[in-house]
């Protein structure tokens, strides 16, 4: 049974891979291969579509295929987001998200890696505040800006 599940597993990534062309070309231009979504006016041109990856091929792919990167902090240190950073930016990529910061019950760990996050050229961090209030969280965002 494992051998079956770790098979299906392993060719999604290839029926992502030969789908992903279209799924940009579609939302892109509203039509692909005789479909068409006949967009509105106002929809023109499609929402940017930017692919979550961590390491591998797939971090270069963002920056060439795709309209941005979406990298996770919470199971990368920083050194492994610095060095898949550097490789989206020298691929051209524009736009880099970094997800899943953790600010713990004292901010200011989590305020130095969100810090460190901006110095490496990071676009956009999501965070998430273990002790959250309106009032931290304007508070840590001060502390960054």
């Amino acid at each position: 049974m494992g051998g079956s599940t770790n098979a299906r597993y392993t060719a999604r990534f290839g029926d992502f891979d030969r789908q992903s062309a279209e799924l940009v070309e579609i939302l892109h231009s509203g039509t692909v291969n005789g479909i068409d979504l006949t967009p509105w006016e106002q929809a023109a041109g499609g929402p940017p579509v930017m692919i979550g990856a961590w390491r591998g091929p797939w971090v270069a792919r963002a920056a060439t295929q795709f309209d941005g990167w979406i990298a996770s902090a919470g199971y990368n240190d920083d050194a492994t987001l610095s060095d898949a950073l550097d490789r989206f930016r020298a691929a051209g990529g524009r736009r880099a998200i970094v997800t899943n910061v953790q600010i713990g019950e004292d901010p200011g760990p989590g305020i130095e890696r969100l810090q460190g996050l901006a110095a490496m050229g990071f676009d956009d961090v999501v965070a998430f505040d273990l002790a959250f209030t309106p009032e931290r969280a304007a508070q840590i965002r001060d502390a960054v800006a």
